[in-house]
């Protein structure tokens, strides 16, 4: 390290250069200084938010920038130790931009394209995963790093391969330089269209994540590291509004029909009425129009074409994956993301979605996501959780699968009248309408299901927000409130049971909601609509915490297997059946993160072949 020595009339001694010596001595012309001077300033940043603002304002991040082009591996890993810690942070921001500017991006892909040293991959990694956290350097790094992070790093390591024979199973073991790789490219995943595009249709990464993932697999003990977790947010972020890949504005061309409209914004005596329409009533007519002005594609899938690597995402053996990590991880943020998975891959109006929601089915994923209701300690999770469930139930056999024992549990989930302030709510807000919204399409178009959440007291919990004091919830919260509620009363055949009961049609309906514009039916209310999700968190969400699901008991585990609708045990398309699809396993299962127990009972050349089984819907 640096030293500099002081001679006054009363004393000599060494002491520790300043931040202005310090950065002063990154231009020196001996390499040794510069060496020490990079790694003295790194000490000097961590953890030092003004060291780190007067180091940018005094240039040093130029003068970090320029000795990432020099020879020497030392100076290189220094430089990158110093950037690394300067970008750490989001009140740092303003030094991520200042490495933009002074064209620290490409400098930073350069070096990872021609060092052949794993510790400067790994230093650089790690200063593009700090700096990838903003919004501003997300696009340059997936136009300068893309093809090189996927080529170097993803594909080698991962241990995926084209051909088939050469494929590596790491078995969820990852190096360091994988973990920043990941962590770099789920953070650009976030950005916007263009960011998704470019990393859907880049050569092998999407092959690459999902052998990644369905390695850890193998050895459970890895399968809650930050690596797995990295790649799951990718995939998530990636089936976001996945059907943009046909139609960009499908979001905007929603689907129109007779079938899905609704009669939530309708007063009592409007409920009785019958609408006489004609052959080509105005509703049919826009309906027709709509259909003319996307040409009939709405639903359509788009066939499976050589160097269309996007098309994996929706591949009827991913749902197997994701269902085995809803069972097995403690991980919360994966089990977040998991779920989100789920639940965008669920939220589009193409046939995948709609084929998509009767595999999760299949794969006993429903019972998976119902458990995860139970986890109180992570917000997230449940939130991920009850939407997916939300867009699982629009398929009509799995609403009524739901019905007997998923109303439960969602129920449970809503404040008690007693818990009707934030200090002593378990959930956030976002929450509670995500599992109002669930609750709201299960019970749309089943009678019973609706007199099943008024015995498991969502009536009486419902009614206890409504009559909160003002700003306990907010008016997303209020609104889907007074939906489900008028949702329960639009069942003629249980008003002679609520009232029994003694409740009547105002304890039900409030009209003043009901008359507001922002209680529309249109398909463009969150409530109606399918829903997906980039997973930012919400405040309640406790990072880093390992979660634990209790236990059923077996008489509940088999009650809740013998209500499946569908025989699970399927054949793909090779004929070879997923060892994630076994009948035997657990509906339900204790959380623990170091296993033992490997998956059985397929090899691992069998799962490489299943999971590359053609398209199950084309």
């Amino acid at each position: 390290y640096i030293y500099i020595f002081c001679v006054s009339k009363l004393e000599q001694h060494w002491r520790d250069p300043d931040v202005e010596e310090v950065i002063e001595y990154l231009t020196h012309t001996s390499d040794v200084i510069k060496e020490n001077a990079a790694a003295y300033l790194q000490h000097l940043c961590y953890n030092d938010d003004n060291i780190k603002s007067k180091t940018r304002s005094l240039n040093g991040i130029a003068y970090l920038v320029a000795l990432l082009n020099h020879d020497k591996v030392e100076i290189q890993k220094n430089a990158c130790g110093a950037l690394r810690n300067l970008c750490y942070g989001k009140r740092n921001d303003e030094n991520k931009i200042e490495l933009k500017n002074r064209g620290g991006i490409p400098a930073l892909i350069h070096l990872l394209r021609r060092t052949q040293y794993e510790d400067v991959r790994e230093s650089v990694t790690a200063v593009l995963w700090n700096a990838s956290s903003s919004p501003h350097l997300k696009g340059q790094i997936l136009d300068e790093g893309l093809n090189v992070l996927v080529k170097n790093i993803i594909i080698p390591f991962s241990g995926w391969d084209a051909d088939i024979n050469r494929r590596l199973n790491p078995q969820g073991k990852f190096p360091p330089v994988f973990k920043n790789t990941t962590g770099i490219l789920r953070n650009c995943s976030s950005a916007d269209y263009e960011g998704r595009r470019k990393m859907r249709d880049c050569e092998g990464f999407i092959p690459s994540l999902l052998h990644a993932v369905n390695s850890s697999l193998q050895s459970l003990n890895e399968i809650d590291n930050k690596s797995i977790e990295n790649c799951m947010c990718i995939l998530r972020n990636l089936s976001y509004k996945l059907q943009e890949v046909v139609d960009r504005d499908y979001d905007q061309n929603y689907p129109v029909t007779t079938n899905t409209s609704s009669t939530w914004n309708m007063l009592p005596s409007q409920l009785n009425e019958k609408h006489k329409t004609t052959c080509m009533s105005s509703k049919q007519k826009k309906t027709k129009q709509l259909s003319e002005q996307t040409g009939n594609n709405i639903y359509a899938v788009m066939p499976p074409r050589q160097g269309r690597p996007v098309e994996m995402l929706w591949q009827a053996d991913v749902i197997g994956t994701y269902v085995h990590l809803l069972r097995h991880s403690s991980n919360p943020d994966t089990l977040e993301a998991t779920a989100g998975c789920i639940q965008n891959l669920t939220a589009c109006y193409w046939k995948p979605s709609i084929d998509l929601r009767g595999e999760v089915r299949k794969a006993r994923g429903l019972a998976e996501l119902v458990d995860l209701l139970r986890v109180d300690e992570c917000d997230s999770v449940v939130n991920a959780s009850a939407i997916a469930l939300r867009n699982l139930a629009i398929d009509q056999k799995n609403c009524d699968v739901l019905g007997g024992w998923a109303i439960k549990e969602l129920a449970a989930i809503l404040p008690e009248p007693t818990e009707q302030t934030t200090t002593r709510r378990r959930h956030s807000d976002e929450t509670i309408a995500s599992v109002l919204a669930a609750l709201n399409e299960i019970i749309r178009n089943n009678d019973m299901n609706a007199k099943i959440l008024f015995q498991e007291r969502g009536f009486i919990k419902m009614k206890g927000i409504m009559n909160a004091k003002s700003n306990t919830y907010n008016s997303k919260v209020i609104k889907y409130t007074a939906h489900v509620l008028n949702t329960m009363y639009k069942h003629k055949t249980l008003h002679e049971f609520y009232k029994q009961n003694g409740y009547k049609e105002n304890d039900f309906l409030n009209h003043r909601l009901l008359n507001s514009k922002s209680l529309t039916s249109s398909p463009q209310s969150t409530l109606h609509r399918p829903r997906g999700d980039m997973g930012q968190p919400t405040h309640f969400t406790n990072k880093g915490k390992q979660i634990t699901r209790p236990q059923r008991s077996e008489e509940y585990r088999m009650q809740k297997m013998n209500q499946s609708v569908d025989s699970l045990s399927r054949t793909y398309g090779n004929g070879l059946v997923s060892s994630h699809f076994d009948p035997h396993a657990d509906l339900y299962a204790t959380v623990h993160k170091n296993r033992s127990q490997q998956v059985q009972p397929s090899t691992w050349n069998q799962l490489e072949q299943a999971s590359a089984s053609p398209d199950s819907w084309v």
